[in-house]
């Protein structure tokens, strides 16, 4: 385990070095840097995974239509937590005069291809389909921990870290629980893309409240399928937490 664990931690300071580097640059070459941030650690991940001897078990790039169907009810919770963490956080650092603003300013499409499509994609794959792969054959709850911690620290600022983290655990539980990365990559997209509305139209208080309303509600509702189905729920965290 000492020896997957390097190898996470390498991955993800590369990670954090790169995107530091985009950071400095502009233009197209501050882009190329920015993606080569995730596919550089992922790919050298996956090399060193195939020098390894032992268990190295990758979570299935597929899911049952069961396990499908009890991913949905838990995505408006799952949305509603990180909001609320992510609204919390916000309110905290306000007081010190910190704040976090992203631009999701350009052509929609663009943006929710880049913002919310390519960048789920590729954390998931680098911030669960790897470090679950490499740490759930020796401890369960030791992947969930590491996975989330990594993710949140590859955020790199007081505002994310804290949702970034409280995400991370409940993706990698869901991923362990359902032998899948469907999940988490489903709903950090719906997450991604959800942000985005939030930060074009979160000026208008008309918005805001219809917005945080849609939330509340959908994570209300959903709670009934997950009351209906709670022994399989539970069965499921349970296998993760054993």
């Amino acid at each position: 385990m000492k020896k997957s664990l390097t190898y996470i931690v390498f991955c993800d300071l590369l990670f954090v070095l790169l995107l530091g580097i985009a950071g400095f640059l502009n233009g197209a070459l501050s882009e190329i840097v920015y993606y080569l941030a995730f596919l550089l650690p992922t790919a050298l991940a996956l090399v060193l995974a195939k020098t390894r001897e032992g268990a190295f078990t990758p979570p299935k790039l597929r899911i049952s239509c069961e396990n499908l169907l009890l991913t949905l009810p838990v995505t408006a919770p799952t949305l509603a937590i990180i909001f609320f963490v992510s609204w919390l956080t916000s309110l905290i650092l306000s007081y010190f005069g910190e704040g976090s603003t992203s631009d999701v300013s350009g052509n929609i499409f663009l943006v929710i291809f880049t913002h919310a499509v390519l960048t789920a994609v590729l954390e998931e794959a680098l911030f669960r389909y790897i470090p679950l792969a490499y740490l759930t054959p020796y401890s369960k709850r030791g992947a969930v921990l590491f996975s989330a911690l990594f993710f949140a620290l590859a955020h790199c600022n007081l505002f994310q870290i804290p949702y970034a983290f409280i995400a991370g655990v409940i993706f990698a539980v869901l991923d362990i629980a359902f032998d899948s990365v469907i999940p988490s990559l489903l709903i950090h997209f719906v997450n991604n893309l959800i942000s985005i509305i939030w930060l074009r139209g979160g000026g208008e208080s008309d918005f805001v409240t219809v917005y945080i309303i849609a939330l509340v509600s959908a994570a209300l509702v959903s709670i009934v399928p997950i009351i209906i189905f709670r022994k399989k729920y539970t069965d499921k965290i349970k296998s993760v937490f054993q």
